[in-house]
């Protein structure tokens, strides 16, 4: 698998925002790209390479994960699938996926979106096809049914923890994946 720096991993979730901004704007969803204000060279590159979209990626960063990003791109279009439709339901919903670094070991993403109040137990059913009960009494009805089980599917193979939390006042969905870097061999 490829080596992923903090950049590919930006500009990757950053693109997935963008192709997603047709199908949140039709569901009337506030969606946004978030990159830390610490993180300016990242943004500072991101911004270069959508006006020279014909730019390499430059090792800008010092993390590096081992990760296959066509299957990454498609855990992350899924997630935020999941989520907007989940935003869909709420009152002037928003979804939001913020990437930072943990200090120099790892690369969180963090999904956060509106969401209709889901009790602990079910938040499970979430990653399984149809969505078990959430399926039918949620806007997850609108999608497939087989983003949750893809997602399970791709995060499990790819090895890439992921946890989903509920927050409560105002009611969001939190998703949360971790990118752990690969440990470098000196010589």
């Amino acid at each position: 698998s490829k080596q992923a720096n903090f950049t590919d991993v930006a500009l990757l979730c950053k693109k997935v925002v963008e192709s997603k901004k047709e199908l949140a704007k039709d569901l009337s969803i506030k969606l946004q790209f978030i990159l830390p204000p610490e993180e300016i060279t990242e943004a500072s590159y991101i911004h270069l390479t959508e006006i020279q979209p014909h730019l390499t990626t430059q090792t800008v960063s010092d993390f590096s994960a081992p990760v296959d990003l066509k299957w990454f791109t498609i855990l992350i279009s899924r997630l935020l699938d999941i989520c907007l439709f989940l935003a869909s339901s709420e009152e002037d919903p928003v979804v939001e996926l913020k990437t930072s670094r943990e200090g120099l070991e790892s690369v969180r993403i963090d999904l956060l979106g509106s969401s209709p109040e889901i009790e602990p137990r079910f938040l499970e059913d979430i990653l399984s096809r149809y969505f078990g009960k959430l399926g039918s009494q949620t806007n997850l009805r609108l999608s497939s049914g087989l983003e949750g089980y893809i997602v399970k599917t791709i995060s499990s193979e790819l090895d890439i923890p992921l946890e989903i939390k509920m927050q409560t006042h105002p009611s969001k969905i939190s998703i949360n994946l971790k990118l752990t870097k690969v440990p470098q061999v000196t010589g």
